[in-house]
């Protein structure tokens, strides 16, 4: 059990250097709620960046029509470069529309990873997409359900349950994020025999990815305490030695992630 953070007002795991980088693990429940978790963990130790990682649901299945070529797998991992929340809904004259804007991940985290994309890509297996998510606190298990808000976003490659809260608050505590997951499902039908093997795979690509990623790249470049030693702007209780990396997931995966840095969860 890696230790925990010297904060009481916001609980983490301390999971010490990974490449140049001093990485905080919290642990958030699914949906709105993750949103309060990470704000709380932003304010009580200022870090670098955000990074969700975790599984999600696939809009291209085997059901999804699109051809061979272009249909997602299980595991594949859908790196959100855009992000439209879809919990907000106007209704009439039986049209929906959603009214929340789309937002764009942090241009700089983005570049970095998809310096790293093209060698994690080189292992059996490894697939990735990065485009539009679709981001509601709403656990999608009905296909017409889910092709109804597909048909209103074409273009979305999936969607997930935390970060449309995440994004929320972004901009007013002027934190750097980005949203990356493996698909585990299509958005329906979840209750079937490989569900839990599905998920660990799911979570296992998208934590691979992110231990590739942390052990090559900084970053705290464009943290905003950069220019200063860490202990003059860090508040009491913060690990020293740079900008901390907040990463939102399930902690019991995190413990157990079998041949990976870490094994992140969350929906």
């Amino acid at each position: 059990m890696p230790p925990m953070a010297p904060n009481s007002q916001s609980p983490a795991f301390d999971l010490g250097r990974v490449g140049r980088n001093r990485v905080l693990h919290i642990h958030t429940r699914q949906g709105e709620d993750a949103a309060v978790s990470v704000a709380q963990a932003v304010r009580a130790y200022q870090p670098a960046a955000v990074v969700a990682v975790g599984i999600c649901w696939g809009a291209w299945g085997p059901d999804s029509g699109e051809p061979s070529d272009k249909q997602q797998l299980i595991g594949d991992v859908l790196i959100a470069d855009k992000l439209k929340s879809t919990g907000a809904k106007r209704l009439k004259d039986g049209a929906t529309d959603y009214p929340d804007d789309q937002v764009k991940t942090t241009r700089r985290l983005a570049d970095s990873l998809m310096l790293v994309l093209p060698f994690w890509s080189q292992q059996p297996g490894h697939r990735h997409d990065m485009g539009l998510m679709l981001s509601e606190p709403t656990l999608y298990n009905d296909a017409q359900a889910r092709d109804a808000v597909l048909k209103a976003f074409p273009k979305a490659m999936g969607g997930e349950m935390e970060a449309q809260g995440l994004a929320r608050w972004a901009a007013e505590l002027k934190t750097d994020w980005i949203m990356f997951k493996g698909i585990c499902d299509w958005g329906a039908n979840k209750d079937n025999p490989n569900k839990e093997a599905d998920q660990k795979l799911a979570a296992q690509r998208a934590a691979s990815l992110l231990a590739m990623w942390l052990q090559n790249a900084h970053l705290g470049l464009s943290s905003p305490s950069a220019a200063s030693p860490p202990e003059a702007t860090a508040p009491a209780g913060t690990p020293s030695g740079g900008g901390n990396q907040i990463i939102q997931g399930n902690v019991q995966n995190a413990i157990n992630a079998p041949g990976s840095t870490f094994h992140l969860g969350g929906h």
